[in-house]
């Protein structure tokens, strides 16, 4: 098993996870990898029929998506995608041997309860949200969550944005409810320090 930590940070589309895990791990001389590549690893070799909900319910792909969805529908489905990559992610802070030294996690696959039941000891955790939602919003009509926004009409987006207000929203209440901190970014040279803040590392 590794010996140092492991940092996850946890958090909706758009907020800044995967540029404050780059600055994070900058900072810390580590490693940094996504949920979202677990997540796609692990679908490589998975079989959608026995693991349906760690993939998009079938047929369906950004657009179809939000059109055949309500934004409460969506976060139940991102939440059993998080729980269905879960073991992924947990093999990969349990029992990885090729970053020793410790490694920054981060995406919206990582859920406060699973974190909560299963993650050992020398996990550190925590979950980060926008301070503007208005920026929030800017992030799903230029580029999208995934990185589509120009195919698809501002419709879509409204939806799209609807949908990651909720799941913030859900993500930030689990977090608190199982003691973890919640640091609002605020895009600006001050987030790193917060974080450290909040990680005790400071």
């Amino acid at each position: 098993m590794g010996t140092g930590p492991k940092y996850l940070i946890g958090g909706a589309p758009t907020v800044g996870k995967s540029t404050l895990a780059a600055a994070l791990a900058a900072h810390l001389n580590l490693p940094w990898i996504s949920t979202d590549q677990i997540r796609d690893i692990m679908r490589t070799i998975a079989d959608r029929r026995a693991h349906p909900k760690l993939f998009n319910p079938e047929g369906h792909e950004a657009e179809s998506l939000f059109n055949a969805f309500s934004a409460e529908q969506l976060v139940e489905i991102e939440i059993g995608q998080g729980e269905a990559a879960w073991a992924g992610i947990l093999a990969l802070i349990s029992r990885d041997y090729t970053w020793p030294q410790g490694f920054v996690v981060e995406g919206v696959n990582l859920l406060p309860h699973l974190i909560t039941r299963d993650a050992p000891p020398d996990t550190r955790t925590l979950f980060v949200t926008d301070a503007d939602p208005d920026r929030m919003r800017e992030v799903v009509f230029t580029r999208g969550i995934w990185d589509e926004a120009g195919r698809y009409p501002d419709s879509v987006k409204e939806k799209e944005f609807a949908w990651v207000l909720q799941y913030d929203a859900w993500l930030k209440a689990q977090a608190l409810a199982h003691g973890f901190p919640v640091v609002a970014l605020r895009k600006d040279a001050s987030d790193l320090g917060r974080i450290l803040e909040a990680l005790k590392l400071s």
